[in-house]
């Protein structure tokens, strides 16, 4: 029996150093959303709406606090990385405040329907083809930009928004060894 599909979907990470500028936030927004979009697309779900959350440590007494989230309704159901990147940083527009230290953000995709469902607005112009339909087929460019991070690792291609420094991305030198799943982490018995 196959689990049921889940009815939303979050990336979220603690930063390895505090996020003090607005460019380092959107690069981690960016990121963030599109791991979700890609996460959306295997489930073979859309999205409806984007949530984006910000905060500082409730830990620091020493500094001020602030936390806060934004949520953007798309127009259609989508799991196009392109609309979904554009909601949450629109989103965090909204939330942003200068001079606080960022200690963690996040994005959740709400309201998931399958991605078979299409219902349009009563009010809009009916369009020719929906640019994330014709995009999210396994030949169009979502269905590409996933065979080709499947491939040749995760974050080979991806959006100008997800950035290239990532100075914010979590320290991990004292990760535990992936034995079970990555065969170059394999020990090596000598004899």
């Amino acid at each position: 029996e196959a689990p049921p599909a889940k009815r939303h979907i979050m990336t979220s990470r603690t930063f390895g150093e505090r996020v003090t500028e607005k460019r380092d936030m959107r690069e981690g927004i960016g990121t963030f959303a599109a791991r979700a979009a890609e996460k959306l697309r295997d489930q073979h779900s859309r999205a409806r709406a984007v949530m984006v959350f910000i905060a500082t440590s409730p830990f620091n007494e020493a500094e001020p606090r602030y936390h806060n989230s934004a949520t953007r309704t798309l127009p259609d159901a989508s799991q196009d990385s392109g609309e979904i990147i554009t909601a949450a940083v629109d989103a965090l527009a909204e939330i942003w405040r200068p001079g606080y230290r960022y200690m963690k953000a996040g994005v959740m995709l709400l309201d998931l329907v399958p991605e078979t469902h299409h219902q349009g607005s009563l009010f809009a112009a009916p369009r020719s083809g929906s640019r994330s339909g014709s995009r999210s087929r396994p030949g169009g460019l979502m269905g590409v930009l996933d065979r080709l991070n499947r491939n040749l690792g995760r974050g080979t291609i991806g959006y100008a928004t997800e950035g290239l420094r990532k100075a914010w991305r979590m320290k991990q030198e004292h990760r535990s060894p992936a034995y079970t799943t990555r065969w170059d982490q394999l020990p090596v018995a000598r004899g």
